[in-house]
């Protein structure tokens, strides 16, 4: 199965890192607005694509090792091309203010459909924004 794979070194600890990919608030800044998320284990993700919140992405949390590793499941998508794909973000720490964020968006069935512009926005927009706010002086 195709998968999505971005790798992005972040002038930030793995800890800051780690904590704007699971706090709601720091989602928000890099992501999108209105983030519900449980940063727990088994826990769920909801993230509203629409205003009035009916379109919205839903995630169960599978992995969470603190500062280091967050992989969630999408149980709930507008788009059923990502339905069952799996979102990891995976910390290498490289110095102490310094790490590479291993990005994997895995499951999808073919690269046919969404497949291209999510790969897109995940590098050109979404990841890009995290550096940027992670890296702000």
């Amino acid at each position: 199965m195709p998968g999505i794979f971005h790798e992005v070194n972040i002038k930030a600890s793995p800890e800051m890192v780690f904590l704007a990919i699971t706090d709601e608030n720091l989602l928000a800044c890099w992501w999108l607005t209105g983030a519900k998320i449980h940063s727990e284990l088994g826990a769920q993700g909801v993230f509203p694509l629409s205003k009035d919140g009916k379109e919205k992405i839903v995630v169960e949390i599978l992995r969470f090792d603190l500062n280091q590793w967050v992989t969630w499941k999408c149980i709930e998508h507008p788009s059923k091309e990502w339905l069952n794909t799996e979102i990891s973000f995976e910390l290498v720490r490289n110095n102490a203010n310094d790490c590479t964020l291993r990005f994997r968006h895995q499951g999808f069935q073919d690269e046919s459909g969404s497949f291209g512009a999510a790969s897109f926005q995940w590098a050109a927009q979404y990841l890009n924004n995290l550096k940027i706010l992670l890296e702000k002086k």
